[in-house]
């Protein structure tokens, strides 16, 4: 019997502490000080401009990578372009 109340006690003092802990977590509001959040900065990338090509070297190591790693378990029959 006196496993059972310890055993008891013990989950108590658990589910106490949860909320202890859950009632402080919750009773501190989050604050941003800034208006506007901050955002990423814009950078000029030039693959999206359709008069430019990929750089050859880019794409020579990109294909290095992928015969040397990918191509043992991946094709190059449906390959895409984004």
């Amino acid at each position: 019997m006196a496993f059972t109340a310890r055993r008891v006690a013990r989950s108590l003092g658990g589910v106490a502490a949860l909320g202890s802990a859950a009632f402080v977590a919750r009773s501190v509001p989050a604050q941003c000080d800034d208006k506007d959040p901050p955002h990423p900065p814009r950078y000029p990338f030039w693959i999206k401009s359709i008069f430019h090509a990929h750089e050859i070297p880019s794409v020579r190591r990109g294909y290095e990578v992928y015969r040397q790693v990918c191509a043992t378990c991946h094709s190059m029959k449906q390959p895409s372009t984004y």
